[in-house]
């Protein structure tokens, strides 16, 4: 049996568990905007050692910016300003039930 090929796959785990270590505590004292990426990051450690960390520190701890929407073409719309959005109770905010009717269903 190929004893090098046991090592090398000893090293991807320590290394794999290692990354997913550390982007758990930068996630930690950093948490995410969507909270599933909060366990999502460190997944990507186990499967991507070093690269995953590369990647978190890439995507994840880039701080937002107006051109991250606008850049696929998307436009940043503001509810306050947007006939669609309607105020619910407790402030929150909701699309109008009108633009739903027919959306998905033929009458």
């Amino acid at each position: 049996m190929a004893q090098w090929l046991t090592v090398v796959s000893w090293v991807a785990v320590i290394l794999g568990l290692l990354t997913a270590l550390a982007i758990a505590f930068d996630v930690a004292a950093h948490p995410q905007h969507m909270k599933i990426m909060n366990v999502a990051w460190p997944i990507t450690g186990l499967y991507l050692p070093i690269v995953g960390w590369l990647l978190y520190a890439d995507m994840a701890r880039r701080k937002p910016t107006r051109d991250m929407h606008t850049a696929h073409g998307a436009d940043i719309v503001d509810p306050g300003n947007c006939s669609r959005f309607q105020r619910l109770p407790g402030g929150a905010e909701g699309i109008q039930t009108s633009d739903l009717r027919g959306a998905g269903a033929r009458a």
